[in-house]
């Protein structure tokens, strides 16, 4: 049995629950976007399987707005703080994968990144791990190496 990982927004109104069987994988992104709504030099998105996210309390709201690339992408935030707990997006990524903001998560220690994307516009003092996969935009390949690289890690942790 695996444990379920859990996370919130800052004031509690939103709780969630996360299947770690479900996580596909975790990367930086250096887009503006992430930078002005992490307030950070980038934010860390964790891709998910849909059936591996449940909202446990609250009520997400949702805006949109249409991104660089031409498609939506859909915020999920709490109501009251702000606080972005998820995106989903009309084209562009893994199936219909969420990309949870997983900073929101209860416990972060554990986490450690495979890559980094929009690396064109990260800030000049960010240095990346020698073994992380570095894109300077979106990948091409439907996020599919950074999907692999975080299974294997997975697997070496797991020793399945």
């Amino acid at each position: 049995m695996h444990e379920i990982l859990a996370g919130g927004c800052q004031c509690g109104e939103i709780r969630y629950e996360v299947d770690p069987q479900e996580i596909l994988t975790l990367y930086c992104c250096h887009c503006m976007d992430c930078q002005r709504q992490a307030a950070s030099a980038h934010g860390m998105s964790m891709l998910v399987n849909p059936a591996g996210f449940r909202v446990t309390q609250g009520e997400l709201k949702i805006w949109q707005c249409r991104v660089d690339q031409g498609y939506f992408k859909q915020h999920h935030h709490c109501g009251t703080c702000g606080v972005r707990i998820l995106h989903t997006r009309d084209a562009d990524g893994p199936d219909d994968a969420l990309s949870l903001k997983a900073g929101s998560l209860d416990a972060t220690d554990h986490l450690h990144p495979v890559g980094h994307i929009w690396t064109k516009r990260k800030q000049p003092w960010v240095i990346f791990h020698p073994d992380a996969l570095v894109y300077d935009w979106t990948p091409d390949d439907d996020f599919r190496a950074l999907t692999d690289a975080y299974r294997a890690r997975r697997k070496d942790r797991n020793g399945a």
